[in-house]
């Protein structure tokens, strides 16, 4: 496995996180994209953490909308400009010591192309729901979950 200089930072970055995290609990605030083409989701791997499948997201910024922020996550982690988002839902999460809510939305895309940010996304690739990838991170499970409640859908 490559990584780069600020890859590692951003490892380094994360192991300093989890242990504020472990002693403050903060309640945080996140959003997830789940990102459709043509019968196939998009999935990544952060370069930190346990590396497990999940999907683009982040943060909110001050000021922006849980919408507004998952566009702005999956523009920067996958290059991708969406401009309609499908609200899925939330959840909460006490992964990793946070009290996190994570708002979840569904777009679609024309075409599968994609360029990931290689600081901060270690892989990207597009799954069929038949054979997704695994390790699923539980936060991935957490949005296809969302994700088959809204559509109505039962597994793919």
């Amino acid at each position: 496995m490559q990584y780069t200089p600020l890859s590692l930072l951003y490892k380094l970055a994360y192991a300093s996180l989890r242990v504020y995290w472990f002693l403050f609990r903060p309640q945080l605030y996140g959003v997830k994209c789940l990102i459709e083409f043509d019968g196939r989701i998009l999935m990544i791997r952060n370069t930190y953490g346990d590396m497990h499948w999940t999907f683009p997201g982040g943060g909110f910024k001050r000021n922006e909308t849980p919408e507004m922020a998952a566009m702005r996550e999956v523009s920067e982690e996958v290059g991708i400009s969406l401009s309609v988002l499908r609200p899925l839902g939330e959840y909460t999460s006490r992964d990793e010591f946070k009290r996190d809510t994570v708002k979840c939305y569904a777009g679609r895309v024309t075409t599968p192309d994609f360029e990931i940010e290689r600081n901060e996304i270690y892989e990207a690739a597009w799954f069929a729901w038949a054979e997704l990838p695994q390790p699923l991170a539980s936060d991935a499970r957490r949005v296809i979950e969302l994700y088959r409640n809204a559509e109505g859908r039962s597994a793919e």
